[in-house]
C-alpha cells in the first residue's frame, strides 16, 4: 500500500490532479496543499490541543487516564490558575504574601501582570493580593520575588518617589527634564 500511496502522490505532484481511486494520508495532503496547519498561531495550536484533549478524554477515558498517570511521573504536576484559567506548572504558584492564609491559586505570571496593571492604571505602590477576597498588601520583597525585573524596576521607582514625596524636607528639582531632588533643612 505504501507504494500505491507514493506513486499516486507522485502522479499528483507531476500532473496536479489525482484519480478518484487514490487514497493518501491527510498529512501528505496538508503538506502538499500548503494547509494552514503549519501556520497557526500559538493560541490556535493551544486551543486545538485543548479541544483534542477534551475529545480524547470524552471518548476514551481509560486510555487517557493511564497515559496521564505515566506522564505525570515524568513531568511536573500542573494546576489551573484562578485568573488566566491555564494549566500551569505547579512550581509557578508561589505564596503571594506571608500574611495570606488562603491556598495559592494565582500563577506567578498573573501576579506579575496584576502588579504591572496596578502601576500603569493607578500609579500606586499599595497593591493587594490578586486572590479574590484577600486584602493582604504586597510588600517590597514580595514584589521583587514575584515579578519580572522590568516590572520590579518600575515598582521600585514608584516606591522611591512615594517615599520621597512623604518627606516634608524633600524638594524636587524645578527642571522638568531632571528627575532629581534634594533635602532642604530650614535653619
Amino acid at each position: 500500500m505504501g507504494n500505491f500511496v507514493s506513486s499516486e502522490f507522485d502522479n499528483f505532484s507531476s500532473s496536479g490532479s489525482l484519480g478518484s481511486s487514490a487514497t493518501y494520508s491527510s498529512t501528505q495532503f496538508q503538506r502538499r496543499s500548503g494547509s494552514a496547519t503549519y501556520n497557526r498561531t500559538p493560541l490556535q495550536r493551544r486551543g486545538s490541543a485543548t479541544l483534542r484533549r477534551s475529545l480524547i478524554s470524552t471518548q476514551f477515558p481509560q486510555t487517557v487516564s493511564s497515559a496521564t498517570n505515566s506522564s505525570s511521573n515524568n513531568q511536573n504536576k500542573t494546576k489551573e490558575c484562578a485568573v488566566c484559567c491555564e494549566d500551569i506548572v505547579a512550581s509557578d504558584f508561589l505564596q503571594i504574601t506571608s500574611g495570606c492564609k488562603h491556598p495559592v491559586t494565582v500563577c506567578r505570571g498573573c501576579v506579575n501582570r496584576h502588579v504591572e496593571s496596578h502601576l500603569t492604571n493607578k500609579g500606586s505602590v499599595i497593591i493587594t493580593c490578586p486572590t479574590l477576597g484577600c486584602t493582604q498588601q504586597l510588600e517590597h520583597h514580595d514584589v521583587k520575588r514575584l515579578t519580572e525585573s522590568e516590572v520590579f524596576k518600575r515598582y521600585d521607582t514608584f516606591s522611591l518617589r512615594e517615599a520621597l514625596r512623604a518627606m516634608p524636607e524633600f524638594r524636587w528639582c524645578k527642571n522638568a527634564r531632571c528627575g532629581s531632588g534634594q533635602i532642604h533643612y530650614q535653619q
